[in-house]
């Protein structure tokens, strides 16, 4: 992998029109999404036949390495490029969906599962009602990555230019770079939620890695400033001890956080929402004793975790059974 073979890929799917409005924005200092260019283009176009050839494309790009076991996988990372194509499920959609899971938790009969309130959710970006809203909130787009904007006093928030910023996110069909399918099915929607101090990134944030419906693993992440994108990571059995292995994103804690009182039932509701699926990570707050659910993630990394040691990432693609399934389904 390197940076020259990114840039190159998505350059391709650019094209000559994307690169002149590119280059155009640069010159002239006008904004130009490129992600929301390549989606209409590109993208969009697409077949869904010629997509387990655009995902072999992107891997290739992103790794350096042909995916080519992707009918017979054997790595977690190569296991995860076979369930976006065959395990690409309805159930998926909703519970990648950061609106509809809160229906799929509330079927799953976890009372003690705390959630962020939710203020309101809006098909247009025009009728989203600030006026109703608190100090303090977080607009999100439902289907997304990284689409987040956290409003901590809305008096110094500037109204217009937060409605154009949602409108074009409303645009957005976030998913196709990758082909991470789950978010490509659910109807847009711009959500706000309370914002709670302490859920914006500045503590542990647990991670449950569950293989067919078991977890196996939490991955602890904090210490981290958002802004330089820092912060630590350490992996841990259910019994909290630490393991060897890690997906080299942060480095290591020096010392390894403590244990959390209620571990026990944070690994219960991570069990009890894993059930359906093949893989999912249950992203998991602790908040003053409180568990509050994040989110749950069907492709970790997007399947590209730089898994160290060595053979890590073969030992956790034994750990996951496929399901039998047709692409696309």
């Amino acid at each position: 992998m390197s940076k020259r073979d990114i840039k190159l890929y998505r350059a391709r799917r650019l094209g000559l029109g994307g690169l002149v409005g590119f280059a155009c924005g640069k010159l002239f200092k006008r904004p130009f999404d490129s992600y929301l260019y390549q989606q209409k283009h590109y993208y969009e176009k697409l077949p869904e036949s010629a997509y387990p050839g655009e995902l072999g494309l992107w891997y290739k790009a992103m790794t350096g390495r042909t995916l080519e076991n992707i009918d017979n996988p054997v790595t977690f990372n190569d296991k995860m490029q076979w369930l976006k194509l065959h395990d690409n499920t309805e159930v998926k959609a909703i519970c990648a969906d950061k609106y509809r899971v809160r229906g799929y938790i509330e079927q799953a009969g976890l009372p003690d599962l705390k959630l962020a309130p939710l203020l309101g959710a809006w098909d247009r970006a025009e009728d989203i009602d600030f006026d109703a809203l608190p100090k303090a909130f977080v607009l999100k787009q439902n289907a997304a990555c990284h689409l987040n904007l956290i409003v901590k006093d809305k008096s110094k928030l500037d109204i217009e230019k937060t409605r154009a910023t949602m409108k074009t996110w409303l645009e957005i069909t976030f998913g196709f770079e990758g082909m991470e399918l789950q978010y490509l099915k659910s109807p847009k929607k711009i959500i706000a939620e309370a914002y709670l101090e302490g859920l914006d990134g500045n503590l542990y944030d647990y991670k449950i890695y569950c293989f067919n419906g078991a977890p196996a693993y939490v991955e602890v992440i904090g210490d981290r400033d958002l802004v330089r994108h820092t912060g630590y990571e350490a992996f841990f059995d259910l019994d909290w001890n630490i393991q060897e292995f890690a997906t080299a994103s942060y480095p290591i804690y020096p010392k390894p956080p403590e244990r959390p009182k209620n571990l026990d039932r944070m690994i219960e509701i991570a069990r009890v929402l894993s059930k359906p699926f093949p893989f999912v990570r249950v992203d998991l707050y602790n908040l003053d004793g409180e568990i509050y659910f994040g989110e749950l993630t069907f492709t970790s990394t997007n399947g590209i975790g730089r898994w160290v040691p060595q053979g890590t990432n073969e030992r956790l693609g034994e750990m996951l059974r496929l399901p039998d399934g047709q692409a696309m389904k």
